[in-house]
């Protein structure tokens, strides 16, 4: 089977003190960041639009520990995540930009910032949009 890509919309918790409590609310329930880790993500790239999907805490040599390292760990190629609050209007206007610009067969990188670039409102709802990038991988 083909990799694909994977767009989660949903609630984002990061846990400031406890690591372990960072978590996505999906519709059936919680998945802990030490689930996504251990759960293998073959997908190119994952973009999380929950709030504060990108926070964690910085551990050298290692991938952030939070949401957005935890899918990188798991396996995903690239994820685009964000370290604030997410505004519910402007959230879908960011992946329009950025999913359209990938099928364009524009580079994640360059897919992030046209979103940045064509999004409406104040840098605040943007800025905090982030590119993780996982191990290379050779074919």
């Amino acid at each position: 089977a083909t990799p694909c890509p994977v767009h989660l919309a949903c609630h984002g918790h990061a846990a400031d003190l406890d690591v372990g409590d960072a978590h996505l609310e999906l519709s059936d329930g919680k998945i802990f960041a030490a689930e996504l880790r251990r759960h293998p993500i073959l997908s190119p790239i994952v973009y999380v639009s929950a709030c504060e999907s990108a926070k964690g805490m910085l551990v050298p040599g290692e991938a952030t520990r939070g949401i957005a390292g935890a899918l990188i760990e798991g396996g995903a190629e690239h994820v685009v995540a964000t370290q604030w609050v997410l505004s519910d209007e402007q959230a879908p206007e960011m992946a329009r930009h950025f999913w359209g610009a990938l099928e364009q067969g524009t580079a994640a990188e360059a897919a992030l910032q046209k979103a940045r670039c064509c999004a409406t409102g104040v840098p605040g709802i943007w800025a905090g949009l982030e590119l993780h990038l996982g191990p290379v991988r050779t074919p």
